[in-house]
């Protein structure tokens, strides 16, 4: 099912009216306290985890790109990149954009999760072979 997925062209679907439905949303009101809420809560996890000699990384998945632009995901990317600033720990995802789907603009579709999740794979096991510790 995998590759029967992989090798199907991107979806065609129409997500315009959820895309623009978020698009509202999140030009709507900036979150500020509860976006720098979570990234404490999360760097509080990070910690813990760390503290079992375990490695957190991270990534930025995209969005449809005119969601990448709102102020809400501009926010939390900074937040994010501002609170967990070593660069080893940031995974740079190769994606090719042309081919990713998004269900409702946030969500990606079946094909594109995958096509996603292997690269998170590649870049895991390169970070593994290169030995290389946040």
């Amino acid at each position: 099912m995998v590759a029967a997925l992989l090798q199907a062209q991107p979806s065609d679907f129409d997500n315009r009216v959820y895309v623009d439905r978020t698009m509202r949303e999140w030009n709507a009101s900036l979150p500020t306290a509860e976006i720098t809420k979570n990234a404490a809560v999360l760097e509080r996890l990070v910690r813990q985890i760390e503290a079992h000699g375990s490695l957190v990384y991270f990534y930025s998945l995209p969005y449809v790109e005119a969601l990448q632009a709102s102020d809400y995901a501009r926010a939390t990317a900074n937040t994010a990149h501002a609170t967990f600033t070593n660069d080893l720990q940031w995974l740079r995802l190769e994606l090719p954009m042309h081919e990713l789907r998004w269900a409702d603009g946030v969500h990606l579709d079946e094909r594109s999760s995958i096509v996603v999740s292997k690269e998170l794979q590649k870049q895991l096991l390169l970070r593994n072979d290169e030995g290389r510790r946040p």
